[in-house]
C-alpha cells in the first residue's frame, strides 16, 4: 500500500492487482477498490491486530472470511515465478494423425 491511497498486489513477484484503498479509523475498516475490472462488492474488512499478525475479517457469500497476515521482510517466490520471462523454442515435434473415414 502506498501513502497516496494506491496499492499493488500479487503472488510472489508477479503483480496481478492494483487500485486504491481507504481506511476508516472510527470503524477500523479497510476497503480496497480494484482498478482492473474485479468488482469488490463484499465491502470493507474489519482490521485488528494480535501478536505479530494483522487480521482482516468480513462476510462474503454467506461465509465469514478471515485473512491473517504477518509482515514480510522480502518478497516471496511462488511456483508461478519460475515460468515468467522470455522463452526460446528449442525443439518441437509434429505428429500426423491418421485420417478417420
Amino acid at each position: 500500500m502506498n501513502d497516496d491511497g494506491r496499492y499493488q498486489s500479487g503472488n510472489g513477484w508477479l503483480q496481478n492487482s492494483e487500485g486504491t484503498w481507504s481506511y476508516d479509523k472510527s470503524s477500523q475498516t479497510y476497503l480496497p477498490v480494484e482498478a482492473n475490472g474485479t468488482d469488490e462488492h463484499y465491502g470493507a474488512f474489519k482490521v485488528s491486530f494480535k501478536d505479530t499478525q494483522m487480521i482482516w475479517e468480513r462476510e462474503g457469500d454467506g461465509l465469514h472470511v478471515t485473512v491473517r497476515m504477518e509482515r514480510a521482510t522480502k518478497l516471496p517466490k511462488s511456483t508461478a515465478d519460475k515460468f515468467v520471462g522470455l522463452w526460446n523454442l528449442k525443439d518441437f515435434e509434429k505428429k500426423v494423425l491418421p485420417k478417420s473415414h
